[in-house]
């Protein structure tokens, strides 16, 4: 037998295709075959194709299963075991079980993600070909990565709106709901943003080391002339007026007071915008940062925040199962609700999760407003 006939490669073995006319542009590939050939120093061309006895061998390489896959014969279905943490499965799943369908739907997959008190922190995946399985991997280890990094997050940029007159309407807005639709369901006191944590957020930063905040306080510093020359010499006054909710009023998870539009919101928008270029320049601010916080364009470009002051997020809740709620009579309560103007101070560097004397977010630095 010609010794080029066959070749083998790992453990597989392969039919040498004589070039001809009629193959040429076929799904053919050359390889130099190195030691293995030496003695007839050639390249060869090989068929793709594996021979009839090398049935064990009859899958392409990228479908035969890997070590960490399981293959049911009596079902015809691979399946594969992810070890994650339980503090993700709503990443994975969704608002109302989205995320999970369109990685199903993607890869042709079925996922079963384990209840959150389930002491087995496994997430399964099933599906008839292990590439569709290897691809839900790749999504669902990608929204686990976004996840953690959205919970990394450890400071934003702040707009304080804490005086005592806004902090007293805010307060009674949070007790006329309470009283007036106690019967929605899912509505709890624990999802009321605390009235002396009332604020607009700029731009969310993780800040992991001393040096990281010494960084993100000095670019603050280089900035604020910049932010003069936006701001000019009027105070920075705006208007807030009537509640609002992301998406569906029926299935909502966010309730804000909304920023009325004129001269100074979109003064504060640029802002916004100037400052997030500033923390991408400085190392501090990424682009996927960016994306996850819906600040850049289809073009690349980044855009200004939406501004609003949140007073009701389910996220908060601490009910057992918290759940978007039917606000659409709120909303049409207080669709005209006015908070009346409110000065904005200064911009605040403000630490997640830890909190000065008055009630606000600690402040790791503080640029004031005119």
């Amino acid at each position: 037998m010609d010794p080029c006939t066959f070749v083998v490669i790992g453990k597989r073995r392969y039919r040498k295709a004589p070039i001809t006319s009629n193959n040429a542009a076929t799904a053919t590939r050359t390889v130099m075959l190195g030691d293995l050939m030496k003695e007839q120093s050639c390249a060869v061309t090989l068929d793709i194709r594996e021979t009839e006895t090398e049935s064990a061998y009859t899958h392409h390489e990228d479908e035969l299963p890997v070590a960490d896959m399981s293959y049911d014969e009596s079902k015809g279905l691979y399946s594969i075991q992810l070890r994650i943490d339980s503090d993700f499965y709503g990443a994975i799943i969704g608002k109302r079980g989205e995320k999970k369908e369109k990685i199903q739907a993607a890869t042709d997959t079925v996922i079963m993600v384990p209840k959150p008190n389930s002491k087995e922190q496994v997430v399964v995946v099933t599906g008839k070909a292990p590439s569709s399985l290897r691809m839900a991997k790749e999504k669902i280890m990608q929204t686990v990565k976004e996840a953690e990094q959205r919970q990394s997050y450890t400071h934003f940029l702040s707009l304080p709106l804490t005086s005592s007159n806004i902090q007293s309407k805010v307060e009674a807005v949070k007790g006329d709901i309470i009283s007036q639709f106690s019967w929605i369901q899912g509505l709890h006191e624990s999802m009321f943003v605390p009235a002396s944590q009332f604020h607009l957020t700029l731009l969310m930063l993780r800040l992991d080391s001393d040096e990281s905040i010494s960084k993100a306080s000095q670019v603050l510093t280089e900035v604020s002339s910049s932010l003069y020359d936006i701001l000019g010499t009027r105070t920075a006054l705006i208007r807030l007026k009537g509640i609002k909710c992301f998406g569906s009023a029926q299935r909502a998870d966010v309730l804000y007071v909304n920023v009325e539009n004129d001269e100074v919101k979109e003064k504060l928008e640029r802002i916004s915008v100037e400052l997030s270029k500033r923390f991408v320049e400085s190392g501090l601010l990424s682009s996927a940062d960016l994306q996850r916080q819906r600040l850049l364009g289809s073009d690349g470009a980044i855009q200004p925040v939406q501004l609003h002051a949140t007073v009701v997020n389910t996220r908060y809740s601490k009910q057992p199962q918290s759940q978007p709620l039917d606000a659409s009579q709120i909303i049409k309560q207080f669709n005209s609700f006015d908070l009346g103007s409110e000065r904005i101070p200064s911009l605040h560097l403000s630490e997640r999760f830890r909190f000065d004397s008055n009630g606000y977010y600690h402040c790791v630095k503080a640029v004031p407003f005119p």
